[in-house]
């Protein structure tokens, strides 16, 4: 049997685990002294700023423009509602 090797999809996805992890003990100590709905809109804030800047150092930036703006629209939307709905009942609750 082969020896397993971690290869960059398992380290990426490592990575992303000990990240969401570490901002969720963040978060959670900022619940103590802060609302649901400041910690939610920070937390969505920072990481949605993280991807468009990624997106823009590695070129893709116009991946950012929706096709039409019934395409924005949706895509401004469901972003709100997950994000503060996940927010209100996974942080507030």
């Amino acid at each position: 049997m082969a020896a397993l090797r971690p290869g960059s999809a398992e380290l990426m996805i490592m990575a992303a685990t000990v990240l969401w992890a570490i901002e969720a003990l963040i978060a959670k100590q900022l619940l103590a002294t802060l609302s649901p709905l400041t910690v939610g809109f920070a937390r969505m804030g920072v990481g949605a700023a993280a991807l468009v800047g990624w997106l823009v150092v590695t070129g893709r930036g116009a991946l950012l423009v929706p096709p039409d703006a019934g395409a924005g629209r949706w895509a401004v939307l469901t972003g709100l509602l997950l994000a503060e709905g996940v927010t209100i009942i996974w942080m507030g609750g």
